[in-house]
């Protein structure tokens, strides 16, 4: 492929197509390419049987801390799946199992939650002391629900206990709603940017701007 334009978009994931979205506004020329067949990036869904759609990447849309109240104002996302029509619902945490797909009983469950408000206002004490640490010095990590609390924090903080901020954590997840998309987020964004035209099964092998031009 030989062509000169203004600016070069390697990667047609979301932020890929949202770059190609503002520089269309802004009458800038532009080309995205894109190594894979298809578009989307990490948003990716299959349907592994018919109209039951899984996501192989990201999965939940994230309405914000604002979501609350002005949810239309939140993730650009969530309101183009209103605007479209998508079934969206609110993920809620109503089951709960132990590790061997076990329900837990109804004083487990209490234990359990109660565990996690501990877990929750000794992270929010310590934020709002100022005195920020890691999450390891601040939570019971001989509780027998620590477990199943960390590896949902891990999704969040991908870090080491002992490496990840309290205060960083605490931020991210404070007030914050998720919906899921029934099919698929992977879908959404793939119909959000189905308007930008994308040069797919083009992948890039170097990039060299050592002159006054970038070639790719």
């Amino acid at each position: 492929m030989s062509m000169q334009t203004d600016v070069i978009i390697i990667g047609a994931g979301a932020a890929g197509l949202s770059a190609a979205k503002e520089l269309s506004k802004q009458g800038i020329s532009f080309i995205v390419v894109e190594a894979s067949h298809r578009i989307g990036g990490r948003a990716y869904s299959e349907e592994i049987a018919p109209d039951v759609w899984f996501d192989l990447g990201c999965a939940y849309l994230d309405a914000g801390p604002e979501a609350k109240n002005h949810i239309d104002e939140s993730n650009p996302f969530v309101d183009f799946a209103k605007n479209q029509g998508a079934v969206i619902e609110e993920y809620r945490y109503d089951a709960h199992y132990n590790y061997n797909g076990r329900p837990l009983d109804e004083n487990e469950v209490k234990a359990q939650e109660q565990y996690y408000q501990e877990c929750e206002e000794a992270i929010r004490s310590s934020v709002e002391s100022g005195d920020d640490c890691a999450i390891s010095e601040i939570i019971d990590l001989e509780n027998p629900f620590a477990t199943p609390y960390i590896d949902m924090m891990a999704v969040t903080a991908p870090k080491d206990l002992d490496e990840a901020s309290a205060a960083d954590f605490f931020h991210k997840v404070e007030e914050h709603i998720s919906f899921n998309t029934l099919r698929g987020y992977g879908n959404l964004v793939a119909q959000w940017g189905s308007d930008v035209r994308v040069s797919l099964n083009t992948k890039v092998e170097s990039v060299d701007w050592s002159e006054t031009a970038v070639h790719v």
